[in-house]
């Protein structure tokens, strides 16, 4: 008997028979691939279009530097056409040019060869010697040269032509200014100001007997304040002319200036041992003094109004050392009449202000800075010599208020110290 052996064969739904076990891993396979070549296409767009962004961030970077230059280069340009532009307006004043009397070598000065310069001015001092000119024939002279007869339009001004002057012939003669007296009296400069300065001698003042017009000369020698004379039309004298620098170099000097006072700003901080930034930087923004001191060039001042009991000279100097000062030391009559003018008198006539000036054993008057009293602005009194430390009186003559004073006795006084930054 034969066995007979049976098989059942399942059939897919469709009536196929179903797909081996090979055909399905291919198919695994392919989907496998298909998802990882999607996802690599994906990441590829992305890093393209990192690549792209950070592409255009740095062109716009580009392009706003370049652009920034441009701005500053604009600036520059614009600068430099002003300029050029001021110095062509400047070279159309003259009829001829004298290029190498302002620019030797075709480097430009400040002032023409012979001149001298004092802040944005240049001045020539006429010596030639006699026959000297008329005020109308000197001031033709120097409008000739584009130029014209000083004008004095403050102290410091007047001291420096001052003392750039020098004596000749007799004490009637000296330098026309370009001053001048109208039909209604008033004394005009050429500019067309009044003059409000009226430093006059105070003894000899001319009055000339002419009908013309009256003039001004300043005598060398003179006390800086009281040196100008009368002159008619046809005393001849020496004279003096300015005219505005070059502005090229005006503004390179400011530039330098700038840069002396970051210098002189940081030297100042590093004569501390700790800079006190509080007291001189308030709300972190830096002034040239501290509150309550006021400044005067490059230098600040501390005027001691406390009530009494006031302080003795050593007391005076060691309440100044404590805030990095000094009592003060006047180098010039500008100093002088700026101290002077923050003076006020209180209790009577014979208290001031303590001077960083004392005399030593061998009756010299020397300053806490250590050099000699060359000023002298003493009282007309003469000097007794008996008391060592000096006292500026109030309410006194400019240069005829200090006092010689007894160190122990007790007055008001004047702290000194450097700026911080000083003011153009």
């Amino acid at each position: 008997m034969e066995t007979q052996v049976s098989a059942t064969v399942v059939q897919s739904p469709d009536g196929r028979p179903p797909k081996a076990d090979g055909e399905a891993a291919a198919c695994s396979r392919h989907f496998f691939l298909a998802a990882c070549l999607l996802t690599l296409v994906n990441i590829s767009v992305v890093i393209y279009i990192r690549v792209i962004m950070h592409e255009q961030e740095t062109s716009l970077n580009k392009v706003t530097a370049e652009n920034q230059q441009l701005i500053t280069s604009r600036s520059i340009l614009q600068t430099q056409r002003d300029n050029l532009n001021w110095t062509l307006g400047a070279i159309l004043k003259f009829d001829t040019f004298p290029v190498n009397v302002y620019c030797p070598q075709k480097k430009c000065q400040s002032c023409q060869t012979g001149w001298i310069q004092f802040q944005e001015k240049c001045y020539l001092f006429y010596e030639n010697p006699a026959p000297w000119k008329t005020w109308p024939q000197s001031r033709e002279f120097c409008q000739n040269k584009t130029a014209d007869l000083a004008v004095i339009h403050n102290l410091q001004e007047q001291e420096f032509v001052t003392n750039n002057t020098k004596f000749y012939f007799d004490e009637w003669h000296g330098y026309f200014l370009g001053l001048f007296q109208t039909a209604d009296k008033n004394w005009v400069w050429v500019d067309g100001h009044n003059d409000t300065l009226q430093y006059w001698v105070t003894d000899k003042l001319q009055t000339p007997d002419t009908n013309g017009t009256i003039y001004a000369l300043l005598i060398p020698n003179r006390n800086v304040t009281a040196n100008w004379n009368r002159a008619d039309d046809k005393f001849q004298n020496k004279f003096i002319f300015r005219v505005i620098m070059h502005k090229q170099e005006a503004s390179l000097n400011k530039l330098t200036a700038e840069n002396q006072q970051l210098n002189w700003t940081l030297g100042f901080i590093l004569d501390f041992d700790t800079f006190p930034v509080k007291g001189y930087c308030p709300q972190r923004k830096c002034q040239p003094c501290q509150t309550g001191w006021i400044q005067f060039q490059q230098k600040c001042y501390l005027f001691y109004e406390n009530p009494a009991p006031w302080k003795t000279w050593p007391q005076s100097r060691e309440f100044c050392q404590n805030k990095t000062a000094d009592l003060v030391v006047i180098d010039n009559l500008q100093e002088q009449e700026f101290v002077t003018n923050n003076t006020k008198f209180y209790y009577d006539k014979y208290h001031g202000y303590f001077l960083g000036l004392f005399q030593t054993a061998d009756k010299n008057w020397v300053w806490v800075d250590g050099h000699n009293d060359t000023l002298g602005y003493w009282t007309t009194e003469a000097l007794a010599n008996t008391r060592s430390c000096a006292l500026m009186i109030p309410s006194r003559n400019l240069t005829a208020n200090w006092e010689e004073a007894d160190c122990t006795a007790q007055n008001k006084f004047i702290c000194e110290s450097q700026a911080l930054r000083w003011s153009n």
